[in-house]
């Protein structure tokens, strides 16, 4: 019935469509009037606060003193705006009640200047829990990351900024001041980002961070450094650990801590192998119950499996969950692809229900591929390489894909030489390195999506 009535307005002239809007609205604000202020209060919850103030702060004298006196917390969420209308929001909303703001989120380049101007002015939004500063300039955030510390609720804060910066203004320091800071995330890109500097974190004291997410090309030594620091961390997540020429110059001589709350860590490994990192797993990792690793073609120890065997019965008993996208090439000291993943068929593997197959990126060689984990992490995202009616696997196991949802095809074209069948999915995604469809297309993917 409703889609009907919708089809029905589609139909009429824009001047009947929006008389017929206002009527609606109209209806709906006599409904209200007729509601007690707490289950008015329990609506708004469920409405965008602009929307609120554009809809009822000037409906009455009722409405407009139930949002001028209350005291419930407010949650801001500011993405495409024009700087016109953020102006008069923040005149009209955000200002006037700075003080029971709990969660603020600004997108827009201009805004976090206007809000917080002069910057001292940031401290009187006391009651914020949650920051959310995105595409931020860094003099924006030098300008207010002196007051951060002057709000006293901040437990969960995330950066990212829009210019690339130097490595002496990457603003680990402020972060570590920050004593009540539970959550933290930043994105950011150094001056020269395939190269990045080590950061040196012990310099900085001990933070109280428990969910750490670095989205950078994050320098290795930095990776060491950083695990010494943070004694009530949980979750761990680093977008791409990297070395590069800019070498460690200090040795850390502390003696590790114990992180008995870390649980989870996701890292992505780039120009670095197990070599460079087998270390900090040895010295930390004790309680990890889930392990996430995205690798590329130089990290060919990432694909020894007696190694991790020993690495984990020894150094990580907790381990439950090992999940590892391996992409690149499998020779190496002339063992082929096909022998590196084989060696992952042990009774070790097999004990643990840790499975994994593969597929072979023709557009390389035989000995080119993506090794990753199935069942039980039941992905519910899959890259999917289509390979040749000349080129099929014999060592491919079938796989099932029943929790995938969404699949994506990296590849110049399809053929009509497939097994997986993906019953469950509902997003189907074509990079760009895919050429126009031919005939064949829609029946080719009738056959693997429903």
């Amino acid at each position: 019935m409703k889609r009907q009535q919708n089809e029905i307005i589609q139909d009429y002239p824009e001047n009947k469509k929006q008389k017929l809007h206002h009527q609606n609205v109209n209806t709906i604000k006599s409904v209200l009037e007729d509601l007690a202020n707490e289950i008015i209060y329990e609506i708004f919850d469920y409405i965008d606060i602009f929307h609120v103030y554009d809809g009822f702060f000037d409906l009455n004298k009722r409405f407009k003193k139930l949002l001028n006196n209350s005291n419930l917390p407010l949650q801001i969420n500011i993405s495409t705006m024009t700087k016109t209308n953020f102006q008069r929001c923040y005149k009209n909303i955000i200002l006037p009640n700075r003080h029971r703001i709990n969660y603020l989120r600004l997108s827009n380049l201009f805004t976090t200047d206007i809000v917080f101007s002069p910057p001292r002015l940031i401290t009187q939004f006391s009651q914020i829990e949650s920051l959310v500063l995105d595409n931020i300039i860094y003099q924006s955030f030098k300008n207010i990351s002196t007051y951060l510390t002057h709000l006293p609720k901040l437990h969960s804060l995330i950066i990212s900024f829009t210019e690339k910066l130097e490595y002496e203004n990457i603003p680990f320091r402020t972060i570590f001041s920050l004593s009540n800071l539970k959550y933290f995330k930043i994105t950011y890109q150094e001056t020269n980002e395939y190269e990045p500097h080590p950061i040196y974190f012990t310099d900085y004291g001990r933070s109280s961070i428990e969910h750490l997410v670095i989205d950078t090309r994050f320098h290795v030594e930095s990776f060491k450094n950083l695990l010494f620091c943070f004694p009530k961390l949980r979750h761990l997540k680093i977008d791409c650990l990297r070395s590069s020429y800019h070498t460690a110059n200090k040795i850390n001589k502390e003696e590790p801590i114990v992180l008995e709350h870390l649980k989870s860590v996701s890292l992505k490994l780039d120009f670095i192998d197990l070599n460079h990192i087998e270390e900090s797993f040895k010295k930390f990792f004790y309680f990890v119950q889930v392990l996430q690793l995205t690798t590329n073609r130089y990290s060919f120890e990432c694909l020894n499996a007696k190694r991790w065997e020993q690495l984990i019965s020894i150094y990580m008993p907790n381990l439950r969950v090992y999940n590892v996208n391996y992409h690149g090439f499998g020779l190496s000291n002339q063992v082929t692809f096909h022998e590196l993943v084989n060696q992952f068929n042990s009774s070790f593997w097999i004990s643990k229900q840790w499975f994994f197959t593969h597929q072979h990126d023709w557009q390389e060689n035989f000995d080119c591929g993506i090794f990753y984990s199935t069942d039980p992490y039941r992905s519910k995202d899959y890259t999917y390489y289509w390979q040749s009616d000349r080129q099929s696997c014999p060592y491919l196991r079938k796989t099932n894909f029943k929790s995938v949802k969404h699949v994506l095809i990296d590849s110049k074209r399809v053929t009509n030489n497939h097994e997986n069948y993906f019953p469950n999915t509902t997003q189907l995604t074509l990079t760009n390195n895919f050429e126009t469809p031919d005939d064949l297309f829609p029946m080719i993917l009738n056959r693997i999506i429903p």
